[in-house]
């Protein structure tokens, strides 16, 4: 499904092998789990890519994914308001804990807030030249403490907070409660 490549300061990397204006954290939907929101990708390739390690872009390569070792339901940065969500990957190097950083366009992905969890994003999502705007009417959405059940071992760190709007929010405007998936360690 791609390549891998050497780059830079990443050392090996993996390049997908996708179509012009392909973007991570698109083709798929968000689901709400005991651990957060989980990206559930509709690519072959997503049960690693969107989970474990981070994306990066590359004037000359494009989309690369630096590979990691921890897990998590999703690598990304938040912003949200009452009409819309949004999201773009996180860096190698950018802190879960980061809820803004620079602008690029191409890295948002925004989506009306009654349509963001359960669907096909890639059928509900703004065109790309609407980001700047969203961008700027929205506001970044904090780390949360895991809600789930879930500890870690003893003498092992303990789960990060993960992302995202919180589910009450979502809730009152899709109008259904979300029932989280349960995620087994």
């Amino acid at each position: 499904y791609g390549e891998w490549v050497t780059v830079g300061s990443y050392g090996n990397v993996w390049r997908p092998r996708v179509p012009a204006g392909w973007r991570p954290y698109y083709y798929g939907r968000w689901e709400w789990t005991t651990e957060g929101w989980l990206w559930v990708s509709d690519e072959p390739f997503g049960w690693a890519t969107y989970h474990y390690g981070r994306w990066t872009y590359d004037r000359g390569f494009g989309w690369l994914w630096v590979p990691g070792f921890q897990w998590a339901p999703a690598w990304v940065s938040w912003r949200y308001s009452g009409d819309v969500v949004g999201w773009a990957p996180l860096a190698p190097g950018l802190s879960l804990y980061v809820t803004d950083f620079a602008f690029v366009d191409f890295w948002w992905t925004f989506v009306p807030t009654v349509r963001f969890c359960g669907v096909p994003i890639h059928g509900v999502a703004y065109a790309p030249g609407h980001a700047r705007r969203w961008y700027e009417t929205t506001r970044p959405a904090p780390p949360r403490p895991s809600s789930g059940s879930w500890r870690p071992a003893p003498g092992r760190p303990a789960p990060p907070a993960w992302g995202g709007p919180a589910p009450r929010f979502v809730e009152e405007r899709v109008g259904r409660p979300l029932r989280p998936a349960r995620i087994v360690p």
